[in-house]
């Protein structure tokens, strides 16, 4: 394994989140101004360093994998804690949106009708949905109510 430089893990890092080759070579001329007397970081320098061969290549591609493999835990443990809380909260969230539905104000009920539709079928359910359509549904819930 190589002995990388404080710049060269910088600019491994950035480019891991997909800075371009410019903008890293002017990240490291801000941050390191004194790592390289008398030459500037330039984007060409940058871009040699990444390419197959170049000093970076091979340190760049174990960071990769080690950085995906992490993120993808992270991901997973986010999703399985999301699902613990939904689970726990899920009745009460039901509770709220059933008892929103009895609301007289119309846009109230809409946004719980939507929330519910979204909850069922996906994000994007429900859109077709407008406040004009529920006055309507409303109006003739009322008129059989009588």
């Amino acid at each position: 394994m190589k002995t990388l430089t404080e710049y060269h893990k910088k600019a491994i890092a950035l480019k891991y989140k997909g800075t371009d080759y410019s903008e890293i070579a002017d990240i490291l001329n801000q941050l390191f101004p004194k790592a390289r007397p008398g030459k500037n970081f330039t984007e060409q320098v940058v871009k040699d360093w990444f390419k197959e061969g170049g000093t970076l290549y091979e340190e760049f591609r174990k960071y990769e994998i080690e950085w995906d493999a992490i993120n993808k835990k992270l991901v997973l443990e986010s999703k399985k804690a999301g699902i613990q809380i939904l689970g726990k909260n899920f009745r009460i969230t039901c509770e709220m949106l059933v008892a929103l539905l009895g609301s007289t104000d119309d846009p109230v009920k809409l946004g719980a009708i939507r929330e519910i539709i979204k909850a069922v079928l996906g994000e994007n359910a429900g859109e077709g949905i407008d406040d004009s359509n529920l006055t309507k549904y409303e109006q003739r819930l009322r008129a059989i109510r009588k």
